[in-house]
């Protein structure tokens, strides 16, 4: 008998037993609908985690900061050149960070200056929520972020952003000519843009600043790489000229293990539900083995081969667990979707945003249909192992 001929047999022999074959099939669905609805929201938790930390631009980028034992006081044009000659290196951009306080009015505070170029602002892919970055690197406009606007008390809107005062304290190694801890005032520089960020601090000019306090050094740069993948040697070349360096994606890796361990413990209980569907189904192909004892001695006595009667069963097995599967696949991925809208609209009424808290990648799927596959082969084995072995007058004689 050919395959397809087993197969179209085996597709009648369930329809035949429709209800028994239904709660079977939807048994294994609820196992893999199961698997991949907690699966989908232990990738959707990590991607939503990641994204907001990371971009792919951002995993070719790795910070360059002054050294915690004190070898290195400065970054200076020579070791950007240094840096910049390292194979792999695309770009090498620094900046300078300086306390600072800050006058609106009669409104005083605290704060961080950033002295950023228009590159740099780039590479720490910052994001401006309002208004606009300053056009040239020596121009008087500047950028506060969203925390220093809370306290200073500004409109969101543009038309009437104020121009504001900065006294920054100059650093010796920043600024040989200056003594340490000078203030120096820089006036009336116009804010021009709002940054997402909850910590106080405002973004100048690179140039407006080093012409002001006469900086020639740098206390932080931004290191772009042709390739990611070498990012890691790229890094200890830096590190042996005595700098520190931070990449984000080591936050990422440690992220991404912790929510491997995650994966596996929800994946413990989604195999809970598939031993339970496994044993339905097996308890099933074991039922109809025996309802259909008489029909195997029938089928031996018309001369079917041992090899017809291990397909039948076989093909029986994958068909429940292939269908289960799929429709596990597609419950799953249903079941993620409706969470996902209940979540997201409880959270835009509560003034929320909404997040994607599912995520299935395509290999996920393709690994389901392969298990659900396998499933079905390894469930069938025992039954047609017992089928193929039925002797023939026994089988006429069973009732």
């Amino acid at each position: 008998m050919k395959i397809s001929q087993i197969f179209f047999l085996s597709l009648k022999n369930l329809a035949d037993r429709k209800i028994r074959s239904i709660l079977t099939i939807s048994g294994v669905c609820i196992g893999f609908g199961f698997i991949v609805y907690l699966l989908s929201l232990g990738y959707g938790v990590e991607k939503l985690t990641t994204d907001q930390i990371s971009s792919p631009d951002t995993l070719s980028i790795f910070e360059i900061s002054l050294s915690e034992d004190g070898e290195s006081r400065a970054i200076d044009d020579k070791n950007i050149a240094e840096i910049g000659n390292i194979n792999n290196v695309e770009h090498v951009e620094a900046a300078a960070i300086l306390p600072a306080s800050i006058n609106v009015g009669p409104v005083k505070n605290d704060t961080i200056v950033k002295a950023y170029t228009r590159k740099f602002f780039e590479l720490e892919e910052l994001k401006i929520i309002n208004g606009r970055l300053f056009i040239e690197d020596d121009s008087r406009e500047v950028l506060i972020t969203k925390g220093l606007q809370k306290i200073l008390n500004i409109s969101d809107n543009e038309s009437f952003f104020p121009a504001l005062d900065v006294k920054i304290m100059t650093n010796l190694a920043l600024s040989p000519t200056n003594e340490s801890d000078d203030l120096i005032l820089i006036k009336s520089l116009k804010v021009v843009g709002i940054i997402e960020d909850d910590s106080p601090s405002v973004i100048v000019p690179f140039k407006t600043v080093r012409s002001s306090i006469d900086l020639v050094n740098y206390n932080v740069a931004r290191v772009k790489v042709i390739d990611a993948n070498n990012l890691t040697e790229t890094r200890r070349q830096v590190e042996k000229l005595g700098f520190s360096t931070n990449y984000i994606g080591d936050t990422v890796s440690q992220i991404k293990s912790f929510f491997n361990i995650f994966r596996f413990i929800l994946m413990g209980f989604g195999i809970i539900a598939m031993i339970v569907a496994l044993l339905g189904m097996f308890n099933t192909l074991t039922v109809s083995l025996l309802e259909r004892t008489q029909e195997i001695g029938v089928m031996k006595s018309l001369g079917a081969k041992r090899k017809t009667i291990w397909w039948l069963f076989i093909s029986e097995s994958l068909i429940i667990g292939f269908l289960g599967g799929v429709l596990g696949i597609i419950m799953g991925n249903i079941a993620g979707k409706a969470t996902n809208t209940i979540f997201n609209f409880y959270a835009l009424q509560n003034g929320g945003r909404a997040v994607d808290f599912f995520y299935t990648p395509i290999y996920l799927v393709l690994v389901m249909l392969i298990l659900s596959i396998l499933v079905g082969l390894i469930t069938g084995l025992y039954p047609a192992k017992r089928a193929v072995k039925i002797k023939l007058l026994d089988a006429i004689k069973y009732e």
